[in-house]
């Protein structure tokens, strides 16, 4: 293994094990495609060492870096972040890679959510293969549209998405994409202080 190597897995090893007693903070706050490559930006709360994981035995470092995957899946790509004081930091997304995704006719979506559980907010991470109209839905189990979360054209890329409801009832409900043809649902479980 290249030294270079090792000390990225070294790094992001300890990033992992130390997360729980993190007072800093990072943030990924872009995905972007452009041919068979992503571009992901960081966003984190000092000056320190930047590194990248991204899911495939990978490893970069830098606030932005570009990455080349060799096949097509859904890979979770996290963010950390080391400071001068030793602490240290990390957020991850799942996002999907298509290879040859200007030839296809069909947009590819990710969808998730959390926390899961929440109480007073969610946030939700879409992504997507290229740009296209999408809407993103909140119904209940009787199928009653709870929230009109978002309407609109979204660029290709990593999407986060903010959802604080008023006067909503504890339960289960139903997170829905439609975009490219597709309609994408996930549950969602809301509880009260």
């Amino acid at each position: 293994m290249k030294l270079k190597n090792y000390i990225a897995v070294a790094v992001l090893s300890a990033v992992t094990a130390f997360t729980a007693q993190a007072q800093c903070s990072v943030s990924i706050t872009s995905i972007t495609y452009s041919g068979v490559s992503i571009t992901a930006t960081m966003n984190p709360s000092g000056i320190g060492t930047y590194g990248w994981d991204w899911g495939d035995s990978n490893y970069s470092f830098g606030l932005t870096a570009t990455h080349t995957y060799s096949a097509n899946g859904t890979y979770l790509v996290c963010a950390s972040f080391i400071d001068s004081l030793q602490c240290i930091a990390t957020s991850c997304d799942t996002v999907p890679f298509f290879l040859g995704v200007n030839d296809q006719q069909q947009v590819q979506v990710g969808l998730n959510t959390s926390p899961n559980p929440f109480t007073n907010e969610a946030q939700f991470n879409i992504s997507l293969s290229q740009a296209s109209d999408a809407e993103v839905l909140v119904y209940d189990l009787q199928g009653r549209e709870v929230a009109e979360i978002y309407k609109g054209e979204l660029n290709a890329g990593l999407h986060k998405m903010t959802w604080t409801p008023e006067n909503l009832s504890a339960g289960i409900y139903m997170v829905q994409i439609k975009t490219g043809g597709q309609v994408i649902t996930r549950k969602i479980v809301h509880t009260t202080n």
